[in-house]
């Protein structure tokens, strides 16, 4: 019997408790939540919390039925698990109740990648496919650091690019290519996201932010309500795990000569020179002007765009996007006299083409293109 296998029914002082796995498998109770998770490459392992015990007690209530998928680079349905039990007395059930209650975290402790990569994507199409037309609250809830490597979404891709993808550009992509869960009237349930472990570096706050903002649009294109829970997560899986590609994430370092600073390092709000969170992007900046400030340096901007838009538009942005990055080294005691800005919209060395052969523009291509570069050159 494999990772995958059948999950055994229960027998327990005289209480039989339904328990069956398989993709296929026949169930008596309605599906009440999906938990999607496993202990994989670079993503802290799926432990038992607050959240899953509230949801247990009230599927547990309503004779409802809990479904693990696994996630990894071939996702699968890896138990189901009927929160029905029976007894003569009060004391016979309770020992049934306590007994579902430890399969279900038997089953949590169980999810284990067994294939390469993680397929977050298609194990959410899964568990949406889990819940179809079930009656009754629907919940699915992702233990997983949202960092996918495999099928439609690459994290790993173009230097991390998909990190400075609009989230709305990707999720309206992804429905374009026939690629959402079908996850209407569910509620997704989001815990560890953007936490990691080794070989996997840490994400940035605002990589963290830029994350979970992504997932949060392709969710919500998909039909579902989304919960973030924020406490974070740090379990580590046992050795062994298949391979996971890691994702670039590291914040850009002040080197003397250019250094780009995509929106997932400073973060702008889709098509505005505004930032989601000025405090990460202040954050993001420290290192530059520490150096300015210690050395004889001067800070040289230079805003970029993709090609959305019209010319004019275009260099009009990236020079305001680039004044803004100025904006923040000025606060941090930088003298203005020592920051140059320009711009120069789509039209720099080193633009990557970033619309397909239909003429769509592609949101992680786009992406790339989508900087603020930083000089810093001694002082003249």
């Amino acid at each position: 019997m494999n990772g995958r296998g059948v999950v055994a029914g229960v027998l327990a002082a005289g209480v039989v408790l339904a328990a069956c796995g398989g993709p296929g498998a026949a169930t008596t109770a309605p599906t009440g939540t999906v938990v999607v998770g496993a202990a994989r490459t670079g993503s802290p392992a799926p432990t038992w919390n607050d959240e899953l015990e509230r949801l247990f007690a009230a599927d547990l209530a309503r004779g409802a039925g809990w479904t693990f998928v696994t996630v990894d680079g071939r996702p699968s349905v890896a138990g189901r698990l009927d929160l029905a039990a029976s007894g003569d007395n009060d004391l016979v059930r309770a020992d049934a109740e306590n007994a579902l209650h430890d399969e279900a975290q038997r089953l949590l402790g169980s999810l284990r990648a067994e294939e390469p990569e993680a397929d977050l994507l298609a194990a959410l199409d899964l568990a949406g496919r889990s819940l179809d037309g079930r009656p009754g609250p629907r919940t699915v809830v992702v233990l997983d650091s949202l960092l996918q490597t495999a099928g439609a979404l690459r994290f790993q891709d173009q230097d991390g690019a998909l990190l400075s993808a609009d989230p709305a550009a990707v999720a309206d992509e992804l429905a374009a290519r026939g690629g959402l869960p079908g996850l209407a009237g569910i509620e997704v349930v989001l815990i560890g996201a953007g936490d990691t472990v080794a070989p996997q570096d840490p994400l940035p706050p605002p990589r963290r932010t830029a994350l979970i903002a992504l997932w949060a649009a392709v969710l919500a294109r998909a039909g579902a309500s989304v919960r973030v829970l924020p406490a974070p997560v740090e379990a580590r899986p046992a050795p062994g795990a298949p391979p996971v590609a890691p994702v670039p994430v590291a914040s850009p370092e002040p080197v003397d000569g250019p250094v780009a600073l995509p929106d997932a390092a400073v973060g702008f709000v889709a098509d505005q020179a505004v930032l989601r969170d000025p405090g990460q992007a202040a954050a993001a900046l420290a290192p530059f002007a520490k150096r300015l400030l210690g050395e004889r340096l001067r800070a040289v901007l230079t805003g970029t765009t993709s090609s959305a838009g019209d010319p004019a538009g275009r260099l009009a942005l990236s020079v305001d996007r680039a004044a803004v990055v100025a904006g923040l080294l000025r606060q941090a005691g930088v003298a203005a006299e020592r920051i140059e800005v320009h711009g120069r919209g789509s039209d720099f060395p080193g633009f990557v083409p970033d619309r397909d052969s239909a003429g769509r523009l592609d949101p992680v291509l786009a992406a790339r293109n989508r900087q603020v570069v930083i000089e810093l050159a001694p002082m003249t």
